[in-house]
């Protein structure tokens, strides 16, 4: 993995962010991506797009959400809970959990945030990697708010139905280990979550860049799963008639609990992190996937066919 892939993903995930105090997390990949030299939008609440034109209009759309699990203070009962803070505590205001800045430990980020920061930061490495190459698809990256608390972010998004009712949508996530997901094995790529089983026509782009990537590098890997401990920002199109597909990183102390029911940082692969980018950047050398071509060993019926008009 570069260094810089890896670089941002260390800073943003040092930033303190949840449900509806995204505000630093925002500002930090709006700078980002003006970086970049790309324009983008803010809708009114406050999720993020940026668009990509591709060759053709065939589009994919990659979600990722800015907040993470957190506590909001709504009233004070005890000043003495705010003596070590440095500033004048103004209600409502944020808390999160004070863990230990983030860190590389063997083949590990250890950070007191990889959901779903971990998502962020790969679709804006997606974005640099593609903003200078002209794709068959068109790409967008949306960064969203509140998923913690119901999906809001994305919920509003698809109700809204500017994105077109023909473009894929992919959840970039974090969910938890399951048996047949594990960390280190490669990034999952997920046939559905808690809520709803997802759409063939949104796998097949994802399992066409895996496997047109495993052409040229035999040691890649990647896992295929449905990961039904949660849900995710895929599952809030569906009800609209999106199609809608996800990739995620599984994740060790998942939303800061420790097997032991103690609080501990998140933990995720950087190998599970270095090929989920490979995945969606490499989206950007595809032809269009054509269903009938993806199957067409399928369709096509071998010599052994005839042997049951005489079995």
């Amino acid at each position: 993995m570069k260094s810089e892939e890896l670089s941002t993903f260390l800073k943003i995930s040092e930033i303190p962010t949840t449900s509806f105090y995204e505000y630093k997390i925002s500002n930090f990949i709006q700078h980002e991506i003006k970086k970049m030299g790309l324009d983008f939008d803010i809708d009114e609440w406050g999720n993020i797009e940026v668009f990509l034109q591709g060759n053709y209009n065939e589009e994919v759309v990659f979600l990722a959400h800015m907040d993470h699990p957190g506590f909001e203070i709504i009233e004070k009962v005890n000043d003495e809970i705010f003596i070590e803070s440095k500033d004048p505590i103004v209600v409502p205001a944020p808390v999160v959990f004070d863990l230990p800045k983030p860190t590389v430990s063997g083949d590990q980020v250890i950070t007191p945030v990889a959901d779903d920061l971990a998502g962020c930061s790969l679709i804006l490495g997606m974005l640099k990697e593609l903003k200078n190459k002209k794709s068959n698809y068109s790409i967008r990256g949306i960064f969203t708010r509140a998923e913690e608390v119901g999906l809001v972010g994305a919920r509003v998004i698809a109700q809204s139905k500017r994105i077109h009712k023909d473009s894929i949508i992919v959840s970039i996530e974090t969910s938890s280990e399951l048996p047949g997901a594990t960390s280190g094995l490669g990034p999952i790529i997920r046939a559905g979550d808690r809520i709803s089983t997802f759409n063939n026509d949104g796998e097949i782009i994802l399992l066409s860049s895996a496997k047109d990537i495993q052409e040229t590098e035999k040691d890649f890997r990647f896992q295929r799963q449905l990961m039904n401990l949660g849900g995710c920002e895929a599952s809030a199109f569906l009800p609209f008639g999106y199609r809608v597909t996800g990739i995620t990183l599984p994740l060790i102390n998942w939303h800061n609990g420790n097997p032991n029911g103690n609080v501990e940082s998140e933990r995720i692969s950087i190998l599970d992190y270095q090929n989920a980018l490979k995945i969606m950047t490499n989206i950007g050398k595809l032809d269009i996937v054509e269903p009938e071509k993806y199957y067409k060993r399928l369709i096509d019926l071998p010599e052994e066919a005839d042997r049951l008009k005489h079995g």
